[in-house]
């Protein structure tokens, strides 16, 4: 199999009445443009019925570059100016794996799959631009940042699978392990056209090496003829980061680089009751790990006028229990699901923005909350009208809302990362033999103001609707052609996690509205 594919675009157009100007108040998107490739091939070998191997290679490929006007122009307080902001970036990954599947039927396992991977990627990110010191002693220079990145893994990944009857109890075991170990390298370099130049790393460590392992066990068990299904697994992970040693003693690092250990046994437990051959009733507890990835322990930037990140080497790993039980309705005709969850945390790795002068995007920083709370309820569903109605047969209607609630137990406020009141409705038709299908989806996102945020002088995220139309055409078996127009009203609105933490509206940033009426297309093409 080889699959081909390439993008080209440009930056999304904003709602129409964006204004375009230089400087924080512009309301235009600033001009940008993309070229991408992606090349995957896989090839299968079958010695024999029980074994099946693949060989895998994958290769990406991106480069982008954009004019910044919205960046133009002074930032105070500091006392100077920039024009000419531009930004040119180039992004490699290449991928090779190996597959086997062994289906083995022995004491211990029915089949094994086991994968090694092994990926490097490359980044080159370069930001350009003239900045003036507008105040004595004055002074104008071109300066150019460079961002070089690296990062390589190897993967494996072990599975294990073993039906077995143990007196009247079917079981269907599955268990395995994951290892992985990485290093991420990150270079950074300013050149400046009055000689004040400067190398070396400041944002993260020069090279960190980062090991991941997981062990995990889970059984399905069966009961009364497959009426009643319990699930139970338990699962054990260890990270380690270790920054290169005297890291600590790069000159103008930003951060602290700190070696990090964390490790955790978590499980869960899940059972599933069939009412009838459709509907069935369904409950889990899980308790959960999250460790801090290395980028929010090491990795800080400060790219005034834009944005200012703070890392955090003390931020502790997130424990959760989480409780959730829902129906669902599964027919030829028709299916839905309505589920309610309860989350509590502890450690739990938030974000937060606030404003401050000279940066446009403010400064953001992860910090752990004590004690915290998610709570919500979901609702999806799928009607198959060709089935109930006169419409041809492929014509559906899909539905989904989602809402949710979360608190900081510690400040008792609100979380300001949970999302609004979110609903999805579409309409499309899908045809049999896969030539060729479309779909129309409105969109309703409802507003988050005053108290839904941690701070109620925050500013209000405006509610909105949005309609996409999408389609697409496969007019051979390897070759299709998707596209869209989204926005199609052409509306004005912003997401609320890009308002977090502002609480003026001093700048109409185009970082923080989104694109108005736009298209795309894109093209696949593989052959098998």
């Amino acid at each position: 199999m080889l699959i081909f594919t390439r993008r080209e675009g440009n930056e999304r157009q904003t709602h129409s009445s964006g204004a375009d100007v230089k400087g924080a108040e512009r309301g235009k998107a600033d001009p940008m443009s993309y070229t991408s490739n992606n090349v995957l091939g896989k090839l299968s070998i079958q010695p024999n019925q029980n074994h099946n191997v693949t060989l895998v290679g994958e290769w990406y490929g991106l480069e982008s570059n954009g004019r910044n006007y919205s960046l133009d122009g002074e930032v105070p307080p500091y006392p100077y100016a920039y024009s000419d902001y531009r930004f040119e970036d180039t992004q490699n990954r290449m991928r090779l794996g190996i597959e086997h599947d062994w289906y083995a039927n022995t004491s211990a396992f029915d089949t094994l799959k086991w994968k090694l991977n092994w990926q490097n990627s490359l980044g080159k990110f370069n930001t350009l631009d003239h900045q003036t010191n507008i105040y004595f002693p004055s002074d104008n220079f071109d300066r150019r940042r460079e961002r070089n990145a690296k990062d390589s893994s190897l993967q494996l990944d072990v599975q294990f699978d073993k039906a077995a009857l143990v007196g009247l109890t079917e079981h269907n075991f599955t268990y395995g392990f994951t290892v992985v170990d990485s290093k991420f390298e990150l270079e950074t370099n300013t050149f400046q056209s009055n000689g004040d130049n400067a190398s070396g790393v400041v944002e993260m460590p020069p090279q960190t090496d980062v090991f991941k392992a997981g062990l995990y066990v889970n059984d399905q068990l069966a009961f009364m003829n497959d009426k009643l299904l319990l699930n139970a697994g338990m699962r054990y992970d260890l990270f380690q980061y270790r920054p290169e040693e005297g890291a600590n003693d790069i000159e103008n690092k930003i951060g602290e680089f700190k070696d990090h250990n964390s490790s955790a046994f978590t499980g869960q437990l899940g059972a599933l009751y069939r009412l009838n051959s459709s509907l069935s009733t369904f409950a889990k507890y899980a308790r959960g790990f999250k460790a801090p990835t290395p980028e929010e322990l090491y990795y800080s930037f400060d790219r005034a006028p834009m944005a200012k990140v703070e890392a955090n080497p003390d931020l502790r790993p997130e424990t959760s229990d989480t409780f959730e039980i829902g129906l669902r309705q599964n027919t030829a005709s028709y299916m839905w699901e309505i589920s309610s969850y309860y989350n509590y945390y502890n450690d739990f790795i938030d974000t937060k923005t606030t404003d401050e002068p000279g940066y446009m995007g403010g400064v953001t920083r992860r910090e752990n909350i004590s004690r915290a709370q998610i709570y919500g309820l979901e609702v999806s569903g799928l009607l198959h009208l060709g089935e109930l109605t006169s419409l041809p047969s492929g014509s559906y209607i899909k539905y989904s809302a989602a809402w949710s609630k979360g608190d900081n137990l510690e400040k008792d406020v609100a979380l300001d990362s949970v999302a609004p009141l979110t609903g999805v409705v579409g309409f499309g038709f899908d045809k049999a033999d896969g030539f060729y299908g479309w779909a129309t989806n409105v969109t309703a996102v409802s507003s988050k103001e005053g108290d839904d945020w941690s701070n109620q002088n925050n500013l209000k995220a405006p509610g909105y609707a949005l309609v996409d139309i999408t389609a697409y055409v496969r007019p051979t078996k390897n070759f299709v052609v998707r596209g869209g127009v989204f926005n199609l009203l052409d509306q004005k609105y912003w997401q609320y996690n890009s308002l977090q933490g502002k609480t003026s509206t001093t700048q109409a940033s185009t970082d923080i509205r989104n694109p108005g009426l736009t298209s795309a297309s894109t093209p696949n093409t593989s052959f098998k």
